[in-house]
This record gives C-alpha cells, sequence and structure tokens, in this order.
C-alpha cells in the first residue's frame, strides 16, 4: 500500500492495474475501522504524499517476508487448525455473504474479474462496479470488526473456522 494510492478525505484505496493479479485497477472502499488506523498512521508517519503506508521496520522496503511472519504467528498460536493466507480472503467474504452482500458485490470487492457471479453475458457486458454496495459491505464489515474487537458478539458468532483446502 502506498500513500500517493490512499485518499483519507475520499476514504478509498485506489490500486493501479499494474500491482494487481488481474491486471484491473481496483478501488477499495475504506471503513471507519479502516480509516482510523490510516490516518493515525499518517500523522505518525509526518503525512507523507508518496512511499509506502507499511514498510518493513528495518529495511522500511516492501515487505515480502510473509512465510516467515506466518511461521511466528503459528508458533504463537500453536493451537490453531492448519490455515493460509488466502483463508483470511475466504473467511472476509462468507462474513459479508452472511451480512447479506451479494455475491456480484463481494466479487467487485476482492477485484473478481470472471466468478460464477460473472459468468456468461452477464461476464461479458455488465461492466457496473456497484460502488454504493460495495461501500455498505465494507461499512457493514467495519461494524462486524468493530463488534467483535469490543465483544459486542460472541466468539462463535465472530470467528470463522480456518480450513485448509484440499488440491
Amino acid at each position: 500500500m502506498e500513500w500517493s494510492h490512499v485518499d483519507l478525505a475520499k476514504c478509498t484505496w485506489s490500486q493501479p492495474g499494474r500491482l494487481t493479479k488481474n491486471r484491473d485497477a481496483h478501488r477499495l472502499f475504506l471503513h471507519p475501522l479502516a480509516l482510523s488506523l490510516l490516518q493515525a498512521r499518517f500523522e505518525s508517519a509526518g503525512r507523507p504524499a508518496a512511499g509506502l503506508v507499511f514498510p518493513a521496520p528495518r529495511s522500511v522496503k516492501i515487505i515480502e517476508t510473509f512465510s516467515n511472519m506466518k511461521e511466528t504467528l503459528v508458533r504463537a498460536a500453536p493451537t490453531l487448525p492448519p490455515w493460509r493466507f488466502h483463508d483470511f480472503r475466504r473467511s472476509f467474504v462468507t462474513a459479508l455473504g452472511e451480512a447479506g452482500a451479494n455475491e456480484t458485490v463481494a466479487d467487485g470487492i476482492l477485484n473478481h474479474r470472471q466468478s460464477a457471479t460473472r459468468g456468461g453475458a452477464l461476464g461479458v457486458y455488465q461492466r457496473a462496479l456497484r460502488w454504493p454496495e460495495q461501500v455498505g459491505a465494507m461499512t457493514a464489515w467495519g461494524r462486524m470488526l468493530a463488534d467483535s474487537i469490543n465483544g459486542a458478539v460472541s466468539e462463535a458468532e465472530s470467528v470463522l473456522p480456518l480450513t485448509r483446502e484440499r488440491r
């Protein structure tokens, strides 16, 4: 995430196509919880116009040690079942679905180009981003996170099990 891609006033993070897996530019609404963290980071970093939002602590470059981070997390929580980073995306979109978000909207938030909801004629002709619905879904997500952080929901309601995909 780069500061030049974040618009705190518009509550958006816009990724250029060169940085996305499918090479499509992508805009994500920043719900109030994410926005408050980014605003605090912006202030503590000296209100930069460019550069990485979360650089590596020692090198101040792009973080590339995700496998090391995962190993540290696994050691810290050895009772967790096996998991992958992709489980976070799956859990996120499942939580949105349980909260009533439309699959097409969830696919848009994930920047999916083709899926079951965008197949056939829909995938060819329908190019609507459904931005207002994405904003609503991300706002709901922010409320779910805040409720979980504040203990407003039981652990059983707020935690989705991590399951390893079989390939």
